[in-house]
């Protein structure tokens, strides 16, 4: 077994071994096992539910491929990999946007190493760290202090945003009269100062999440 392929049951399983060893956890085993299941067939009903409803509008689009066999097996692969994402994801409205994600792969000329590399993304991301990706996808830049919430609640989101090359930073903090103030204010300053903006991938990655609704 590939190690780096494991299923959800296996970790599942693992994870059951793990707190039936240690005593103090092993009351949880079985309640795991429970909410395990239920866990992952409320997550995949609502998937299911979403493609219904997706492709139920986009039908057209759906029986132009349908009869087309040359990326079968590239379409089970994006299945396979969507549906493990699906069964971990903890956010109701994430699991939605997956479905959406999914079908505009089916339809997408795009080679599937894009498909796949923008699909890895956005299973890492939340929905408000979307939320900012989407400002920065309309605008050529957009400085932090002009962005909806705190610098807790963005630094976090954007950091994440670029250390998977989704966003870039387009202008640095500034480093006027204010760096004599106090180290708190200091940094705070030069966050709001920053400018971002979408990168390609960042844009690619958005189009494709909007391609089907």
């Amino acid at each position: 077994m590939n190690d780096d392929k494991m299923q959800v049951g296996e970790y599942g399983a693992i994870l059951r071994t793990v707190m039936s060893a240690i005593p103090v956890l092993s009351p949880l085993a079985t309640a795991w096992s429970e909410f395990e299941s239920s866990k992952n067939e409320k997550r995949l009903k609502l998937f299911i539910d979403s493609l219904n409803a997706i492709t139920s509008v986009h039908s057209k689009e759906i029986d132009a491929i349908k009869n087309d066999s040359s990326k079968i097996e590239e379409r089970v692969t994006l299945l396979e990999v969507t549906l493990d994402k699906v069964v971990k994801e903890w956010q109701p409205e994430k699991v939605n946007l997956h479905a959406q994600l999914f079908v505009g792969n089916m339809i997408s000329d795009d080679p599937i190493q894009l498909k796949m590399s923008i699909l890895e993304r956005f299973s890492e991301l939340s929905i408000d760290d979307l939320n900012i990706l989407a400002k920065l996808t309309t605008d050529s830049s957009i400085q932090v202090s002009k962005l909806n919430g705190s610098l807790n609640d963005l630094i976090p989101s954007l950091s994440k945003l670029e250390s998977r090359g989704l966003i870039t930073q387009t202008g640095p903090g500034s480093q006027s009269f204010f760096t004599t103030a106090s180290s708190t204010y200091n940094w705070q300053i030069q966050w709001k100062n920053k400018f971002y903006t979408a990168t390609p991938l960042g844009t690619q990655l958005w189009t494709a999440l909007n391609k089907i609704k």
